[in-house]
């Protein structure tokens, strides 16, 4: 019966015979792997559930479960029997050890867990949702509200025609981080920018500034291929050295 568990994703339902080693049936909290999965399946001597011929529907708790999170082993909460089960793809709150699930068997003889009842998981332990792969959520207002939000992704894609981000604090830590629009404007009521060091390129640069412009550096180093220009009302230079090199006309 273990092969064909294995090479089948529809399982067969069981039920464990009665005076069977309960030390064998000891609950277990987290997974077990495939090796003492399969023993167990090897030292016990399964027979078919009465059920198999009929649809039938039960709850039951949560007993063991393998690392792929798709086969668990069951134990029906009245009748006490134990099933071995596959997670339905509706299912989307994968059960852990202790859960009460709801089960349903099919004339076929496969069961499947359709629905976590009630969690045991303990205050504070995460509960994991799986989709099946390819997932999309389809809506036309989707809404999160939840006091911390993370997403981790080896890759992250927004497509949006308007995108809209209010935060009174946001912080974007990355390595490298390239922006390319057609259009970009700021607006703020300080903008300081830290840098060891700032390269701009442009066809033309217009900087209109109401009052008033300076500049503090150690050197400056402006360099036209064509003309320079200083245009004011008022132009005034004041240093103690005033040097022109090569230059024919002052």
């Amino acid at each position: 019966m273990s092969k064909e568990f294995e090479q089948n994703d529809a399982v067969l339902a069981h039920s464990y015979p009665e005076g069977s080693d309960s030390k064998l049936f000891q609950q277990r909290r987290g997974h077990s792997d495939t090796s003492e999965f399969e023993s167990l399946m090897l030292k016990e001597k399964l027979t078919k559930h009465g059920s198999m011929l009929q649809a039938f529907t039960c709850k039951a708790k949560v007993l063991r479960v393998r690392k792929s999170n798709k086969n668990f082993e069951l134990e029906a909460v009245v009748s006490k029997e134990r099933f071995i089960a596959l997670r339905a793809s509706s299912c989307l709150q994968v059960p852990t050890y202790g859960d009460l699930v709801l089960v349903q068997g099919f004339e076929d003889g496969s069961i499947y867990v359709m629905a976590v009842l009630e969690s045991a998981k303990d205050k504070g332990e995460a509960t994991r949702l799986e989709f099946p792969e390819e997932s999309v959520i389809d809506s036309k207002s989707l809404t999160f509200n939840t006091t911390d939000f993370k997403v981790e992704s080896k890759k992250h894609t927004i497509e949006a025609s308007t995108y809209s981000l209010k935060a009174n604090h946001a912080t974007s830590v990355t390595t490298q981080y390239y922006l390319s629009t057609s259009s970009l404007k700021q607006n703020a009521d300080k903008i300081d920018i830290v840098a060891k060091t700032a390269t701009s390129a442009y066809v033309n640069s217009i900087r209109v500034v109401s009052d008033t412009d300076k500049v503090k550096a150690l050197n400056i180093h402006y360099s036209a291929q064509s003309m320079a220009k200083f245009l004011g009302t008022t132009t005034k230079i004041n240093d103690y050295e005033f040097i022109v090199v090569d230059g024919k006309l002052i």
